[in-house]
Protein backbone atom coordinates (compact mmCIF):
# COMPACT_ATOMS: atom_id res chain seq x y z
CA UNK A 1 0.00 0.00 0.00
CA UNK A 2 1.22 3.08 -1.09
CA UNK A 3 1.03 6.19 1.84
CA UNK A 4 0.42 8.71 -0.24
CA UNK A 5 -2.85 6.88 -1.80
CA UNK A 6 -4.70 5.25 1.29
CA UNK A 7 -7.55 3.01 0.38
CA UNK A 8 -11.21 4.95 1.13
CA UNK A 9 -14.77 3.61 2.69
CA UNK A 10 -17.74 5.68 2.43
CA UNK A 11 -21.22 4.99 2.71
CA UNK A 12 -22.53 7.35 -0.22
CA UNK A 13 -26.19 6.55 -1.30
CA UNK A 14 -29.63 5.55 -0.12
CA UNK A 15 -31.73 3.36 -2.32
CA UNK A 16 -35.21 2.22 -2.24
CA UNK A 17 -33.91 -1.33 -1.32
CA UNK A 18 -30.09 -0.88 -0.01
CA UNK A 19 -27.71 1.46 1.77
CA UNK A 20 -24.63 1.39 -0.57
CA UNK A 21 -20.75 2.06 0.10
CA UNK A 22 -18.24 2.63 -2.25
CA UNK A 23 -14.57 1.06 -1.98
CA UNK A 24 -11.74 3.30 -3.30
CA UNK A 25 -8.24 1.84 -3.66
CA UNK A 26 -5.13 2.24 -6.01
CA UNK A 27 -2.89 -0.68 -7.44
CA UNK A 28 0.41 -0.14 -8.41
CA UNK A 29 1.82 -0.97 -10.86
CA UNK A 30 -1.13 0.01 -13.10
CA UNK A 31 -0.97 -3.89 -14.56
CA UNK A 32 -4.71 -4.82 -15.76
CA UNK A 33 -4.57 -8.47 -15.84
CA UNK A 34 -2.85 -7.86 -12.03
CA UNK A 35 -5.52 -5.64 -11.12
CA UNK A 36 -8.24 -7.55 -12.29
CA UNK A 37 -6.94 -10.60 -9.79
CA UNK A 38 -6.53 -8.68 -7.21
CA UNK A 39 -9.63 -6.50 -7.43
CA UNK A 40 -10.92 -10.55 -7.86
CA UNK A 41 -9.61 -11.60 -4.18
CA UNK A 42 -10.44 -8.01 -2.25
CA UNK A 43 -14.43 -8.61 -3.87
CA UNK A 44 -14.27 -12.57 -2.47
CA UNK A 45 -12.83 -11.31 0.67
CA UNK A 46 -15.30 -8.60 1.26
CA UNK A 47 -18.12 -11.23 0.74
CA UNK A 48 -16.50 -13.39 3.28
CA UNK A 49 -16.48 -11.71 6.00
CA UNK A 50 -19.42 -10.09 5.26
CA UNK A 51 -20.80 -13.88 5.48
CA UNK A 52 -18.73 -14.89 8.50
CA UNK A 53 -20.46 -11.71 10.29
CA UNK A 54 -24.70 -12.70 9.04
CA UNK A 55 -24.98 -9.70 6.63
CA UNK A 56 -26.55 -10.45 3.71
CA UNK A 57 -26.57 -8.77 0.57
CA UNK A 58 -29.51 -7.85 -1.70
CA UNK A 59 -29.20 -9.15 -5.01
CA UNK A 60 -31.90 -7.73 -7.89
CA UNK A 61 -34.59 -9.85 -8.33
CA UNK A 62 -37.78 -9.54 -10.64
CA UNK A 63 -41.22 -12.19 -11.25
CA UNK A 64 -42.10 -13.12 -14.59
CA UNK A 65 -45.59 -14.34 -15.38
CA UNK A 66 -46.16 -16.21 -18.13
CA UNK A 67 -48.97 -16.41 -20.60
CA UNK A 68 -50.95 -20.23 -20.40
CA UNK A 69 -49.39 -21.17 -16.83
CA UNK A 70 -52.92 -22.81 -15.57
CA UNK A 71 -50.84 -22.07 -11.92
CA UNK A 72 -50.77 -18.38 -12.65
CA UNK A 73 -53.08 -16.96 -14.72
CA UNK A 74 -52.21 -14.13 -16.50
CA UNK A 75 -55.14 -11.89 -17.17
CA UNK A 76 -53.73 -8.30 -16.35
CA UNK A 77 -56.00 -5.63 -18.58
CA UNK A 78 -58.62 -8.10 -19.99
CA UNK A 79 -62.05 -6.82 -18.85
CA UNK A 80 -64.46 -10.28 -19.81
CA UNK A 81 -67.67 -7.65 -19.52
CA UNK A 82 -67.02 -6.42 -22.98
CA UNK A 83 -68.90 -8.38 -26.10
CA UNK A 84 -66.43 -10.04 -28.68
Amino acid sequence: MNANFPPRVFFNEFNDASLNIIVLYWYHPPVFIDYLAFTEKFNKEVFRRFNEEGIEFAFPTQTLYLAGDPNRPFNVGLNQDLPK
